[in-house]
């Protein structure tokens, strides 16, 4: 059988929370070893702060998103630090209402009950939205596809998929 199979890797920018978060840390870390000269809980804080933003907030710095088209299966998995890997999102790309622009007019995103940016977070890249309705409500993810996944998806869509 012939399983049609496009696999996208795609370097996601960290979002300003999260490098606020991590400054942060790092800043209450410096400033507890500081106090830990006048006394031992200091020392304890700046154990704790190190800790939490080495284990949680550093893999959130490099992230990388993995599109995977199998057939019209299309699934998305994080990549955190190159090594750890987390299953984020899968759908049936025939199952779609739409997939457009993610700038575009016929996109209405207040309506959404979850939207989701799986995209690079650059500003200069195309990115797209897929709309899908389930039991929970209508839902819709942020892409940033290239040109073969995007003809991908355009084959799998069909009139659902408009590039305007």
């Amino acid at each position: 059988m012939n399983d049609a199979y496009y696999e996208q890797l795609v370097p996601a920018k960290a979002r300003n929370k999260d490098r606020l978060i991590f400054v942060g840390l790092w800043i209450v870390a410096a400033v507890c070893l500081l106090g830990s000269m006048f006394s031992s809980i200091f020392l304890l804080l700046f154990l704790a702060a190190v800790i939490v933003n080495v284990i949680l907030f550093m893999p959130r710095m490099q992230l990388e998103y993995e599109y995977v088209l199998v057939n019209s299966e299309l699934e998305i998995d994080a990549i955190y630090k190159k090594s750890n890997r987390k299953k984020l999102f899968s759908m049936d790309i025939k199952d779609a209402e739409m997939i457009r622009p993610a700038k575009s007019s016929a996109v209405n995103t207040s309506q959404l009950t979850k939207l989701e940016d799986f995209s690079s977070r650059e500003e200069n890249l195309k990115k797209f939205i897929v709309l899908s309705k389930d039991q929970t409500g209508s839902k819709g993810i942020i892409l940033s596809p290239d040109e073969k996944l995007l003809k991908q998806l355009k084959s799998y869509a069909g009139v659902r998929f408009q590039e305007f």
